[in-house]
Formats: C-alpha cells, sequence, structure tokens
C-alpha cells in the first residue's frame, strides 16, 4: 500500500498538470453539457474504483464541468455508487482477498477497531479524512458485516462536505483562485479539527476496550 507521502506526491503531480492544461483542459469540458453526464457518470464511477486514481482531481473536473451544485451531486452519487460496488463485490467474492490486503495495509487495523466499537461513526470519520484510502473502508465495512443500508448512508454523509469543496474549487479554476485558496484553507482547517477529533475518540475508545480486533471481525457479525 502507498504511503501517505507518496499519495501526497501523487496528488501534487496531477494538480500540477491540471493547472498546466487547464485551459485545453476546460476546453474540453464546455463541448458538451446534459449529453456527456451519463457519460461522465460512469467514467467518475469507474475512477473512484481504483485506488490509485486521486477522486479528488476527478471531483474538481466533475465541477468545473457542471458547476458547483450539480458538480457536488454527481460527485456524492458517483463515489457512494463506487462504494457501494466495491462493499458487494467483496462481501459476494472477495472477502478471502479482502482479508489479506486488510492484514497487509499498516494502520487498517484501528479502522477495525473503531468499525467494531461504532460501524456508523467510524465510516463517517474515515470519509472525512482525505488520507484514509477508500478502499480500505469499503473491504473493512464489507468484512465486518456492517449493513449495507447503515454504510450507504455512512459514505454519504461522510462524502458530502469533501465533494462539495472539490466540485467548488473546480468551478473556480478558471478565474477566482483567491476565492479558491480560502476555501482551501477553511477545508485544511476542517480537517485538522476531524483529525483531532478523531485522535480523541481513538484514544477514549482504546482506554475502553482492548484494541485488538476480536474475532468478531473475521468470522463476521451479520446483517
Amino acid at each position: 500500500m502507498m504511503k501517505k507521502g507518496l499519495v501526497v506526491l501523487l496528488y501534487g503531480v496531477v494538480i500540477a498538470a491540471v493547472i498546466i492544461f487547464k485551459e485545453s483542459l476546460l476546453s474540453w469540458l464546455s463541448l458538451g453539457g446534459v449529453e456527456r453526464l451519463p457519460w461522465m457518470i460512469g467514467a467518475a464511477i469507474l475512477l473512484a474504483m481504483i485506488p490509485l486514481v486521486p477522486f479528488g482531481i476527478v471531483a474538481g473536473i466533475i465541477g468545473a464541468a457542471y458547476g458547483p451544485v450539480w458538480g457536488s451531486l454527481i460527485n456524492v452519487v458517483s463515489s457512494t455508487t463506487a462504494a457501494a460496488l466495491t462493499f458487494w463485490a467483496v462481501r459476494l467474492i472477495f472477502q478471502e482477498r479482502g482479508r489479506q490486503l486488510m492484514a497487509s495495509v499498516k494502520g487498517a487495523e484501528r479502522f477495525i477497531f473503531l468499525l467494531e466499537r461504532n460501524a456508523f461513526f467510524a465510516v463517517i470519520l474515515a470519509r472525512l479524512l482525505p488520507f484514509v484510502p477508500a478502499v480500505i473502508v469499503n473491504i473493512g465495512a464489507a468484512l465486518f458485516r456492517m449493513s449495507f443500508g447503515s454504510f450507504i448512508m455512512a459514505t454519504a454523509v461522510g462524502k458530502v462536505p469533501v465533494m462539495v469543496v472539490f466540485a467548488f474549487m473546480g468551478s473556480q479554476l478558471d478565474s477566482n483562485w483567491p476565492v479558491m485558496l480560502r476555501t482551501l484553507f477553511i477545508y485544511m482547517f476542517f480537517l485538522v479539527v476531524v483529525y483531532a477529533g478523531y485522535r480523541v475518540w481513538l484514544r477514549w475508545m482504546e482506554s475502553l476496550y482492548k484494541k485488538e480486533p476480536t474475532d468478531e471481525y473475521y468470522r463476521g457479525k451479520g446483517d
């Protein structure tokens, strides 16, 4: 699994490429509208299912193409649909492969531990923190036997703030850099607050319960 530093570097490279080729990208996006929407959503779902693709960049492009309101809605629907497909793929077909992946990821045991304490809140919190790999959240929830309805609701709720920010920043890419930078600053402050809350909750849970995941995680708790 890629380290956080490499993920940040990948985001930086892609962001730089978007800035450099901004005019060509915006010109391409302006060629269509509603008639291209199904293709845009389909492509977004596929890209969201690929762990190495920075979906924040995709969300920003969608925001540039459809504006902050429709862009945010498309982003939430696309990324949540991708999460649902991954969830069911792991639960129905790739459980053993999913367990192997979770066992190989450093730090995944913390997410499993929080799933055991409060699965709904754990998924929301993980969605709010961009450095938590979405694939780990999807696989962990599927293996933990979290109900599909709770998973989708928590995923959608957790994705709204992030997808709105990306869509808004994408919509401002062509001109309004001061507004975009202020939005980025506010978002970074929001992430600091969320991460601090995550650390407090994790330490509190660790003080109340045994940290290691129980055998229930591997057996499944039922829907």
